[in-house]
């Protein structure tokens, strides 16, 4: 849109440092594994992470490094003018917290998530104390709904500040109509749909927060008035065992869950596929 973009990421280990991609300039800094470093001296919330300080480490790395390139590297060096900074999440949040405090810049801050939805009120309060910082440091904040809008003012933080956009798509890869009939029904074929059953299709990530298991839960309500129907589960997570309640809810020939990330190309055809 005539703008200047650059976007700062990880780094697995095989790719550029720094590139243009389709007019974006993306930065990528290599970082190192600190994880037996961090239980000498974080709190012991942090402790608890076991195995997953490896993954701490790796997003306190790419931010440390990431905000150091940027205020250093590409503002005083490099002399660049940014007019807005946008962090997601606690992920983002240290740059954006560092940013905030060494340059004027307007930081936005962008939530699709809070540690507490995430994980039922038992999350990590080294998160949770991020996004809260971040909030409340922050000049704009932004969310993915009004459903989340809400929980984050109940929260404590500024309803002044949040505003909604909904996650976008491209109208133009998603036209369903672009689909054809022979996959579609290649499609339901696959999760044994009949020709004249009804196709309820659930996407997205297996946690309590997306509501998986209240869409299970109803099932036997729906299949009373809408007995030819079934419900297909596509995604991966922690309530990948909700596959468990089809049996005592005696709905099993109704259910299909399929466990697994699949391609845009894929997901946009099991849409296509399904009736609701």
């Amino acid at each position: 849109m005539g703008h200047d973009v650059s976007v700062f990421t990880l780094n697995g280990g095989n790719l550029k440092t720094r590139e243009i991609l389709r007019g974006v300039e993306v930065h990528r800094s290599l970082i190192a594994d600190a994880s037996n470093v961090f239980p000498f001296f974080v709190i012991d919330d942090l402790k608890k992470w076991d195995t997953n300080i490896k993954f701490f480490n790796d997003i306190f790395m790419y931010n440390i490094l990431s905000a150091t390139k940027f205020i250093n590297g590409l503002i005083k060096k490099e002399k660049y003018h940014f007019d807005v900074v946008y962090v997601h999440d606690w992920l983002s949040s240290m740059s954006g917290l560092i940013i905030k405090i060494e340059t004027k810049i307007p930081v936005v801050f962008h939530t699709h998530s809070t540690e507490r939805g995430r994980s039922e009120g038992q999350g990590s309060e080294v998160v949770s104390h991020f996004e809260d910082a971040m909030a409340q440091n922050s000049d704009r904040v932004i969310t993915v709904s009004y459903a989340m809008q809400q929980d984050l003012v109940r929260h404590g933080w500024a309803p002044s500040k949040i505003s909604t956009v909904w996650n976008g798509v491209n109208p133009e890869r998603y036209d369903m109509a672009k689909c054809e009939s022979k996959d579609i029904a290649a499609t339901r074929e696959k999760y044994g749909v009949p020709k004249d059953w009804n196709m309820l299709l659930f996407v997205g990530r297996l946690s309590w927060v997306k509501g998986a298991r209240n869409l299970l839960l109803a099932m036997p309500a729906v299949l009373k008035e809408y007995p030819n129907t079934k419900l297909v589960i596509l995604g991966k997570g922690d309530e990948q065992d909700i596959i468990e309640s089809t049996d005592r809810l005696n709905i099993k020939n109704n259910v299909a869950c399929r466990f697994d990330f699949v391609s845009d190309p894929e997901r946009i055809m099991h849409y296509a596929a399904s009736d609701v």
